[in-house]
């Protein structure tokens, strides 16, 4: 099976950019970018790998791993599989921070074309083979000291194992809203048999897409993914409470967007500098007395501004001389009558 690899990281140099570091050339990557923006949800606090699988266009992405590169390659270390040499060797160590020494989040997954689908076949592809996947692509831009662009694969494509699909499973799941909500303990305890299944129904032209690794319910309102893996505490509050509440649209990646990384290592989508219209002055409530007096005390700091409206301190000595002068002018006229 023919596929082409689909990268999305950060580099020594820069921020994630507009584009995917290696794509097909005729991707619709603004599509791909929307679902990729999603995956690299706060990757720093994934524990492990996220995965994710989605159609765009004629192509089907399978594999989606997102992670830090780091744990990624503990993981494949840990594995006791066969290594290229140099992947144990300071080579690999040295994709593993930029030049800043953050750490660096990555979207490793393989495009599959339309025209490579045959029927009850899916891919068969290990983390080790995307780690070697993601180093031989991420090598050629790591390094740049211009802005990265992608390569949009002047190579040739990959040859990936395939594998019969097992009809036998079907996974435990439930339907909120327009969610398919499987329980993470569900996926851990059979993480590849879901996998295979999803592979299976996008590769056979299922309106579907996965994402893992999902804690945050505001998040889960709003994602584009169809079928979704939440945490077992999010999963009480959705069956507890599955009533969606009303939500921004999910922000997405625009021609003008690009994604970046924190310096903590979160993932965030930059927009392009846009006009704003300034927002209505807010009329001033008994609340504000606080600020309001601070801001008259300025005001009246200004030496011009003490002449120009009167005193009430200085009024009150006068009304009490002309309230006593007037008393007095009674008491006369009452005492010549």
């Amino acid at each position: 099976m023919k596929a082409y690899p689909l990268i999305y990281s950060r580099t020594l140099n820069f921020d994630f950019v507009s584009d995917f570091l290696t794509r097909p050339a005729d991707l619709d990557y603004q599509t791909a970018l929307k679902y990729v923006g999603d995956a690299l949800f706060e990757p720093d606090f994934l524990e492990g790998i996220r995965y994710s699988a989605f159609a765009v266009g004629d192509y089907f992405i399978c594999g989606g791993l997102t992670a830090i590169s780091k744990t990624l390659f503990a993981l494949v270390r840990a594995s006791g599989a066969a290594y290229v040499p140099e992947d144990v060797s300071s080579e690999a160590e040295a994709y593993l921070h930029d030049c800043k020494g953050r750490k660096i989040a990555c979207f490793i997954g393989v495009a599959i074309p339309k025209s490579e689908v045959q029927a009850d076949c899916i891919p068969d592809v290990t983390t080790e083979r995307y780690w070697h996947i993601y180093l031989e692509y991420l090598r050629h831009q790591w390094a740049s000291v211009q802005e990265t662009a992608s390569e949009k694969l002047e190579f040739p494509p990959l040859e990936l194992d395939e594998k019969k699909y097992n009809a036998g499973f079907v996974p435990q799941s439930v339907t909120i809203g327009t969610h398919n909500v499987i329980r993470q303990a569900d996926f851990d305890a059979n993480r590849q048999q879901i996998l295979d299944d999803m592979f299976h129904r996008i590769l056979s032209g299922a309106d579907d897409s996965l994402m893992t690794e999902i804690e945050k319910r505001s998040f889960w309102e709003k994602t584009q993914f169809r079928t979704t893996v939440v945490s077992e505490e999010l999963y009480e509050s959705l069956k507890s409470a599955p009533k969606i509440s009303i939500a921004k649209p999910a922000e997405t990646a625009p021609r003008s967007s690009v994604l970046r990384q924190t310096d903590d290592g979160s993932v965030q989508i930059r927009r392009a500098p846009q006009q704003t219209e300034q927002p209505p002055r807010e009329r001033f409530q008994p609340n504000d007395w606080g600020s309001y007096g601070a801001q008259k005390k300025t005001e009246s700091s200004d030496p011009r501004s003490k002449d120009k409206s009167p005193r009430r301190g200085s009024l009150i000595p006068v009304l009490l001389a002309a309230a006593a002068a007037l008393i007095i002018l009674v008491i006369l006229i009452r005492v010549i009558r």
